[in-house]
């Protein structure tokens, strides 16, 4: 898909409201809970990640960071650029754009804010996340944080549509136990879990707009 073509599907991808169930149930693990959208525990903290979508090479395109590998619920994964909330943060808007800048470089006066999307809770970490889809015009250049991101990886919104980009993926549960989970994957990355959940929501907004 060509940068400009997104840009006209704005409008649409503005205007248009899914179901959280609709969004996320396809790509969410069946072992996993189903939580109400204000589900938070006393422990819970908050937090905030940004799916950035920006031109590279006229391509529209979307930046995904790697975790590094830790004794944690979520090393190695592929996620979403952002973080835990911190007491200066008014809205976790301000959350996302901070994160944003502080683990790939990218300031938040490069950015636009689009669309706020369903918010999840994620049980391994006791995080409700809350995504905020965003766009820049521009093509972006990343500065990584090397304690929070070992990598980057750059996917072009032609390879979320196709339809061989969703598969299965053999992980391991806290029991030890091995099961199948539904998964995007791009080159050797696979994406699953809450990430999944939350690009799969990009994606039909996407579709949505591409039909209609």
């Amino acid at each position: 898909m060509e940068f400009e073509t997104f840009l006209k599907l704005i409008p649409k991808i503005e205007k248009k409201v899914w179901t959280k169930d609709e969004v996320h149930l396809p790509m969410a693990p069946e072992f996993r809970n189903t939580y109400p959208e204000d589900f938070k525990k006393d422990s819970t903290r908050n937090a905030a990640v940004m799916p950035i979508i920006y031109p590279k090479n006229g391509i529209a395109t979307m930046v995904f960071i790697q975790r590094p590998i830790y004794k944690g619920a979520h090393s190695g994964q592929i996620a979403f650029a952002g973080g835990k909330e911190e007491k200066e943060d008014i809205t976790f808007l301000d959350t996302a754009f901070r994160e944003v800048e502080e683990e790939i470089g990218v300031k938040p006066s490069s950015l636009c804010f689009l669309k706020e999307l369903h918010s999840l809770y994620i049980t391994p970490s006791d995080f409700r996340v809350y995504p905020f889809l965003s766009f820049s015009k521009d093509q972006l250049t990343f500065v990584l944080q090397e304690e929070e991101v070992a990598g980057i990886l750059e996917v072009p919104l032609y390879e979320l549509l196709n339809k061989e980009s969703k598969s299965t993926l053999s992980i391991e549960k806290e029991d030890k136990e091995y099961v199948d989970v539904p998964a995007y994957t791009f080159d050797s990355y696979k994406i699953w879990g809450a990430t999944a959940m939350i690009l799969h929501e990009v994606e039909l907004l996407l579709r949505y707009s591409l039909e209609v």
